[in-house]
């Protein structure tokens, strides 16, 4: 008995819906592809910028001019400093002298106040001296108080 096994064979059906699919999932690939490799060279340059802007920046500290620039900024640091304590002293001596004046003000309202009370309590004592004496004058006949508003 002989018996003859066939085997299948898989077979592949190409459709052309199945070519389309398979090209537009093939350019989008592509594309993508394409994108990632412009992202990448673009970061790429952007770090070789980064790196020679650091170059750059070294060369330029380490020359002469940047040396004097600095020692130049050093000097303006260190008189502004001065001036900055020269102008608290000043303040400071300002702020002392203010208070001496107002001290001395304080003083002499005092002094005046003082005067002005003991003049107005030595008026009084005057006046009533006075209207005693005009008192004593008008009881002698002969005396005559001349009155200066009138005269």
């Amino acid at each position: 008995m002989s018996t003859t096994i066939q085997q299948q064979q898989p077979t592949v059906t190409v459709s052309l819906e199945s070519t389309g699919v398979f090209l537009g999932a093939l350019v989008s690939l592509t594309i993508l592809l394409g994108i990632l490799i412009k992202i990448v060279s673009n970061f790429n340059k952007i770090a070789n910028d980064i790196h020679d802007l650091k170059d750059d920046i070294k060369n330029h500290s380490n020359s002469e001019g940047h040396e004097k620039l600095l020692q130049q900024v050093r000097i303006l640091q260190a008189q502004y400093n001065s001036y900055d304590k020269s102008l608290e002293l000043h303040l400071l001596n300002f702020e002392n002298r203010k208070e001496a004046v107002q001290f001395l003000f304080g003083q002499i309202n005092e002094k005046i106040d003082h005067k002005s009370q003991r003049m107005e309590t030595e008026t009084k004592e005057l006046r009533k001296e006075i209207k005693e004496l005009q008192g004593f004058l008008n009881k002698r006949e002969d005396f005559v108080i001349r009155n200066r508003e009138t005269d």
